[in-house]
């Protein structure tokens, strides 16, 4: 078969400096300033083609790049070289459908799901090194892995919001050993001794809500125990579960522990444990917000993302500068203060992969992988987001026309838009349901909001304080961050203010206001339903991992190439900016858990 050059961009760039960190990244406290960020020199993109792909012995791994608006190469990296085995067309556009793919780690076989959706695809396929492929199952699979030795593939089959885990021979359908009672389910790999398997569940609790937990499936017995679940009761929170492969072949579990569900307004730490829950290691913690860990083979170097937390009492010019300084993908040595950051900015298509040799790895479904290797020289993710990255970018990045929908609700923002004495960090929920409503069922009620600048905000006060509606009261209290209490939307939905809005009190709310039912749905019903409901000139609050954290924005329209707007209540990309109407995500950006229609 013809080797097909594919698009790598390294930057070449010095080693990391031990101890060398932008001061106040690792446990600096809420609303010290940083300082503006220096303006980041252009970054020097190289092209490498194949060299970047594993060196021989190493183990094979697949990747997929958009060829046009409904079609993924599917790629796979072995023995040095990276060659296109087939492209797979998906029902629906690329952003909003994508293609899962595993590698058999022999390099003799890819498994590939069509048309996953955040929650699973429709079909199981096995494509050998030169295209030819076989159907293995027709059902609602999700994350293939074959073992170690290549000799197996397990997978899962979502069926009502529980999957039943399955392992195949590669030649026939799996036999199923167990099965996984959780509203979305993933399988991360499995154990070095092939005995047991490992998995991501979000797990349904309190009113209707999923939390986040890691689990080891005993492959003998089906058996599942979870060393590491979110815990509303303890405040701890899990989020961006990973494997590391030590060189020995051994697993080790990595993630984010959390003291709240949403990004701001706690501590976050980066830590690496044993599957069975102990810990090996961790880097400090923050007040700001880590996410996708990526730990090196040695578990001396993590590889992170950081997202400042605006201190509102301090306003927003102070926040975005810190936001300049801290937002990006930052490296560290572990046991060191600080951190060297190599990309400023946020991550939206692509995702931090790994961490091998000091360079950071990103992924995307529609882009490949870009490696940025450590560097004296501060690189602009936006940049690297804004590059083509594909041959028919055109047809991928069509000019909205006619089918597109776009409506034009009220925008307000959980921070910059609700009253002064009111910290509103863990308010997304509330927020986004008042914007639902914002001049429709509530008329505007304006107050004098001093930050980001003083100005007029015709809503935000239904979000924290006290007021009627159709003959009832609005007045129960809730505790906000940081201490006082509020009432209103917030009061009604938000019980504890580490957790956020529960799903139960979300739909009463809304109920409350609107005089036909709300319609509702698992995200797992996909985009369509949301067009449909835009269709029928209803706005959808939606509940999902956005950008990686538990948050609740609203979706207003969708694009004619398979996205969404949106107004996200904590800013463009979650990142507290005053900057969230009429934002654009795809549906991995938001991977919906649950939508209220109304």
């Amino acid at each position: 078969m013809m080797k097909v050059r594919y698009n790598i961009r390294v930057l070449l760039m010095a080693s990391l400096a031990a101890g060398a960190g932008l001061a106040g990244c690792v446990g600096e406290a809420p609303g010290e300033s940083a300082g503006p960020a220096a303006s980041p020199d252009e970054p020097g993109l190289v092209e490498v083609g194949p060299e970047a792909a594993p060196a021989a012995g190493e183990a094979a791994s697949a990747f997929t790049v958009a060829e046009d608006a409904s079609t993924f190469g599917v790629y796979l990296k072995r023995e040095g070289e990276a060659r296109k085995v087939r492209s797979v067309k998906v029902a629906g556009h690329v952003n909003e459908l994508t293609v899962e793919v595993h590698a058999a780690p022999s390099g003799e076989h890819v498994a590939i799901v069509p048309n996953y959706d955040t929650f699973a695809g429709t079909e199981l396929r096995v494509v050998d090194a030169e295209g030819a492929d076989r159907l293995l199952e027709t059902a609602r699979v999700a994350s293939p892995v074959w073992s170690p030795d290549s000799a197996k593939l397990a997978y899962l089959v979502m069926n009502d919001h529980a999957f039943e885990l399955r392992i195949s021979d590669g030649v026939q359908p799996g036999r199923a050993i167990g099965a996984i009672d959780a509203l979305r389910a993933r399988l991360l790999g499995w154990s070095k001794d092939q005995k047991e398997l490992y998995v991501i569940m979000d797990v349904h609790q309190d009113g209707g809500n999923a939390r986040v937990a890691f689990g080891v499936v005993d492959v003998a017995t089906g058996a599942l125990r979870t060393p590491f679940a979110s815990d509303a009761e303890t405040s701890t929170f899990y989020r961006d579960f990973q494997l590391v492969e030590q060189e020995d072949g051994t697993k080790l579990v990595s993630f984010v522990k959390s003291t709240t569900e949403w990004p701001c307004g706690g501590t976050s730490t980066l830590q690496l444990a044993t599957v069975n829950g102990s810990l090996v290691a961790e880097h400090g913690a923050t007040t700001d917000s880590y996410s996708q860990g990526r730990w090196s083979a040695d578990a001396k170097q993590v590889a992170f993302e950081v997202r400042a937390c605006a201190d509102k009492q301090q306003g927003l010019e102070k926040a975005q500068q810190r936001m300049a300084a801290i937002n990006g993908v930052h490296v560290a040595e572990v046991g060191e203060a600080g951190s060297k950051r190599v990309g400023s900015g946020l991550l939206h298509d692509f995702r931090l992969s790994s961490l091998r040799e000091g360079g950071v790895v990103l992924g995307s479904s529609t882009r490949g992988v870009q490696a940025l290797k450590v560097a004296d020289k501060l690189i602009d993710l936006q940049a690297i987001e804004a590059e083509p990255f594909y041959e028919r970018a055109d047809a991928l990045r069509q000019a909205p026309t006619s089918s597109a929908k776009n409506m034009s609700p009220q925008y307000v923002h959980q921070l910059w838009d609700t009253p002064n004495w009111f910290n509103g960090n863990s308010a997304c929920g509330p927020t986004s349901s008042v914007m639902d409503l914002a001049g429709y069922q509530l008329g505007a009620w304006p107050i004098t909001v001093s930050v980001p600048y003083s100005h007029t905000s015709n809503y935000g006060n239904y979000v924290a304080s006290t007021y009627s509606y159709a003959g009832y009261t609005y007045s129960t209290s809730s505790q906000a961050p940081g201490g006082g209490w509020a009432t209103g939307a917030y009061g009604h939905m938000v019980k504890d203010p580490n957790v956020g809005s529960t799903w139960a009190y979300i739909n009463s709310y809304l109920d409350q206001h609107l005089t036909w039912a709300v319609q509702q749905g698992y995200g797992s019903i996909g985009g369509a339903w949301v067009r449909a409901r835009i269709d029928q000139n209803l706005l959808v609050v939606a509940s999902g991992s956005v950008f990686g954290y538990g948050h609740i924005i609203l979706i207003r329209g969708y694009t004619d190439d398979g996205r969404f707007y949106v107004n996200d209540p904590y800013g463009a990309q979650v990142s507290g900016n005053y900057n969230g109407a009429n934002v654009i995500y795809t549906w991995a950006n938001i991977a919906p858990a649950y939508f209220w229609a109304g």
